[in-house]
């Protein structure tokens, strides 16, 4: 949904800086809700199979990647974004793994609580130009490990890097 300032901007005769108009974004919503209906049903092992799988991806092709990343935006140097990629897609699946997501993850005997996993439903997520192969990944195994759908926003000048990443 565009919000009433920039609907206001657009009829005051100032163009859009997006190609993506509102029925696309509401039907992304709608797949990534389908989606997300469909993955809450995925059990603890299932869900961790995907998070690691997807750190395993960007570990196991992260010269591929960030040479991608590099060429398309012309930021940084490759060699930080192999390291970044290889270091945080470790680091993350590593905090990650073993940890419970899915149903009843802890108790407060004493208070009377009991503790439920419950995902939200849909992420957005913006990609920045700076970090088009990171900050997606990251984005990604924490709304998944928490059993939620998420949608990208790449930035435009690293949309390709990005919807490579993703599969979008």
């Amino acid at each position: 949904m565009v919000s009433p300032t920039a609907e206001a901007a657009v009829g005051d005769g100032i163009q859009e800086s997006s190609t993506t108009r509102p029925s696309d974004v509401q039907h992304l919503v709608s797949r990534a809700r389908e989606a997300q209906a469909a993955f809450e049903s995925f059990s603890q092992d299932q869900v961790d199979a995907i998070v690691r799988d997807l750190a395993k991806y960007v570990f196991d092709n992260a010269e591929r990647i960030a040479a991608a990343a590099h060429a398309e935006t012309g930021l940084g140097t490759y060699e930080d974004k192999v390291d970044k990629a290889r270091g945080k897609s470790r680091t993350i699946w590593n905090n990650l793994k073993g940890k419970k997501s899915r149903g009843i993850i802890g108790e407060d005997e004493a208070a009377g609580l009991i503790f439920l996993a419950k995902p939200m439903g849909v992420v957005a997520a913006v990609c920045p130009v700076t970090n088009p192969i990171v900050t997606p990944m990251c984005n990604a195994m924490f709304a998944l490990k928490s059993g939620n759908a998420v949608i990208f926003a790449p930035h435009p000048k690293a949309e390709v890097s990005t919807r490579d990443l993703t599969g979008a």
